[in-house]
C-alpha cells in the first residue's frame, strides 16, 4: 500500500522586475526558508529535495546545489538523503511536486522540499541572452527541427500559431483569449505578491509608460478591459503584449511529508494538504504543423491519469489553475480538466469506478474548447466593467481559475510559476488567501503545468481533507 503523502507548508516570494530581486539562487533559499517555517519544520526535518535548473543558472546538478546552499544532507547521514533536478520547463512546478510525493509514497523521503526560482527579469539578463536560451529551450539551431522551424522569438510564434489554430476552426474568437487576459489581470491586480498587484498599487505604471524591462512598456493597471488586450501592440497574429507571460524574478517553495511529518510539527502548523492525484504526458519538442487535435494528446492524459487517481470527477474540482502563458494554453486545460462541463461545483460524486468513468469521458480539448472560451467572455463581460473597474466583490469566487493571476496576471519566473500555483491552491485549501482572494469552502484544485511548447504536461489534484489521517486535529 502506497503511503500518502500531503503539502505541509509552502511560501512564495513577491514577484518583482528590476535590479533588486536577486540571483535565482538567492531568491530560493528564501523561499526554502518560508515554506518550512509555514510547515513547522527545520532544515534537519528534510530528506530530500527536489528543484528544476534555473535559466539565469547554472543547470548542472541544480538539486545539488541548492541542497548545498541550504546546508541540507551534509551530515554523516548524508547519504540517505534525496537530491533531485528535473528538466520539464514550465512543467517543473508539478512534476517536481509529483516526483517529491513519490519519494514519500515509496518511503525514501520523510519530508521533501521542492523549490524553483529563477531571475529572468533582472538587468544581468538580458532581453537578447533570454530569448536566446528561450529559443534553445525549445530546439534552437543545433536540434533539426521535425517540422518547419519556428521564427525568434519561438515560443511565442508557436504559442501563437496555435491561437491562430483556435481561431481559424471556429474554436475560439480572438474576444475570447482577450477575455482571458483580462481575467487574469484582475485576479492578478488582487495579490500583493505578483507584478499586477503591484501595478494596481502604482497608478504611474500607465499604458504609455515606456521603458520597461526588456525594452517593452509594463502592462497598465489592472483590471484590463478585452478590448485594452486586443488594441495592445500585437506580437503575432492572434496574440498582443497583453497575452503574453510576464517575464518576473522569484522563487517559491513547498514542503512535502507523509503522516509522520505532519503529525510531528509544531504547533500552528497549517492543516496538511492531501496530494491524491496526478498524471504527466509527452508531446515532440515542437506540435506539428499545421497543427490538429492530436497536439493535445498529452495534455489530455495528464489529465485523465490525475482525476483517476484522485477518483474524482470534474464537479469535484472547486478550484482551477491552469497553466498560462498564454491564453491559449489555459482556455485548452480548462476545456481537458472539463471546468465547462461541471466544474466548479461544490457536489461530489461519490468517487470510486463513478468518478474515474466520470474523468475516461473527459471531452477533450477540440470538443471543449468553444464552452472554455465563452466561459472566459462571460465571466469577463460580469466581472470587467467596459471602462476596466471590477464588476463584482469578489472575482475569485465567481471565476476561480488562476486566483493569483497566473503567468498572466502575475508574473513568469521562467519554470517555476506552476509552483506558485500549488502555493496558491494550498492557501486557498487552508483558508489563508485572504478577503480579496479566498474562495469560501473550497475544498479541491487542480494545478496544471505545461512545458515548452505543448511538450510537457503534468496535473495534480490536491484535497483538503487529509486532517485525520495525518493524525492532525
Amino acid at each position: 500500500m502506497r503511503r500518502p503523502a500531503y503539502i505541509l507548508g509552502v511560501f512564495a516570494t513577491p514577484l518583482t522586475s528590476g535590479p533588486a530581486s536577486g540571483s535565482a539562487l538567492a531568491l530560493c533559499l528564501a523561499a526554502l526558508k518560508g515554506a518550512l517555517a509555514d510547515a513547522c519544520l527545520t532544515p534537519s526535518d528534510l530528506s530530500g529535495l527536489v528543484t528544476a535548473p534555473a535559466l539565469a543558472g547554472p543547470p548542472a546538478l541544480a538539486a545539488h546545489r541548492l541542497a548545498q546552499a541550504a546546508g541540507l544532507g551534509s551530515s554523516s547521514a548524508s547519504s540517505t538523503f534525496q537530491a533531485r533536478s528535473l528538466d520539464a520547463c514550465g512543467a517543473a512546478g508539478v512534476a517536481c511536486l509529483l516526483e517529491a510525493r513519490g519519494l514519500v509514497r515509496a518511503g525514501d523521503a520523510g519530508a521533501v522540499a521542492v523549490v524553483l526560482g529563477d531571475a529572468v527579469a533582472s538587468p544581468s539578463l538580458t532581453t537578447p541572452a533570454f530569448l536566446a536560451r528561450a529559443d534553445a529551450a525549445v530546439g534552437g539551431a543545433e536540434c533539426p527541427p521535425a517540422h518547419p522551424p519556428l521564427p525568434s522569438p519561438s515560443i511565442v510564434a508557436g504559442y501563437d500559431s496555435l491561437a491562430a489554430w483556435a481561431v481559424r476552426e471556429g474554436l475560439l474568437s480572438r474576444g475570447d483569449l482577450a477575455a482571458y487576459a483580462s481575467l487574469a489581470a484582475l485576479h492578478g491586480s488582487r495579490h500583493p505578491g505578483g507584478l499586477a498587484g503591484r501595478d494596481a498599487r502604482d497608478k504611474a505604471r500607465a499604458a504609455s509608460t515606456s521603458g520597461g524591462q526588456g525594452g517593452h512598456p509594463p502592462h497598465p493597471p489592472p483590471p484590463l478591459s478585452a478590448d485594452a488586450v486586443l488594441s495592445a501592440r500585437p506580437v503575432g497574429s492572434a496574440t498582443t503584449l497583453f497575452e503574453c507571460a510576464r517575464r518576473a524574478d522569484g522563487a517559491a517553495a513547498v514542503v512535502v511529508g507523509g503522516e509522520a511529518a505532519a503529525a510531528a510539527r509544531g504547533p500552528g502548523a497549517p492543516p496538511p494538504i492531501l496530494l491524491s492525484g496526478g498524471g504527466r504526458g509527452s508531446g515532440p519538442l515542437t506540435p506539428a504543423h499545421p497543427l490538429s487535435a492530436a497536439a493535445w494528446a498529452p495534455l489530455e492524459a495528464a489529465v485523465r491519469a490525475a482525476y483517476g487517481e484522485a477518483r474524482l470527477s470534474p464537479a469535484s474540482i472547486d478550484l482551477f489553475y491552469p497553466y498560462d502563458c498564454y491564453p491559449i494554453t489555459a482556455l485548452a486545460a480548462l476545456a481537458a480538466l472539463g471546468a465547462t462541463t461541471g466544474g466548479g461545483g461544490r457536489s461530489r460524486k461519490g468517487g470510486g469506478a463513478a468518478a474515474a468513468a466520470a474523468a475516461a469521458a473527459l471531452p477533450g480539448v477540440a470538443a471543449g474548447l468553444a464552452a472554455a472560451g465563452r466561459a472566459a467572455s462571460a465571466a469577463a463581460a460580469a466581472l470587467v466593467s467596459p471602462g476596466g473597474g471590477p464588476g463584482a466583490a469578489s472575482p475569485a469566487t465567481a471565476w476561480p481559475v488562476n486566483t493569483h493571476g497566473g503567468l498572466l496576471g502575475g508574473g513568469a519566473p521562467w519554470a517555476s510559476p506552476a509552483l506558485f500555483s500549488v502555493v496558491e491552491a494550498a492557501l486557498q485549501l487552508s483558508g489563508r488567501a485572504g478577503p480579496a482572494r479566498q474562495v469560501p469552502g473550497a475544498r479541491v484544485a487542480v494545478v496544471h503545468a505545461n512545458g515548452g511548447i505543448l511538450s510537457e504536461q503534468a496535473v495534480a489534484v490536491l484535497e483538503r481533507g487529509g486532517e485525520k489521517a495525518a493524525g492532525v486535529t
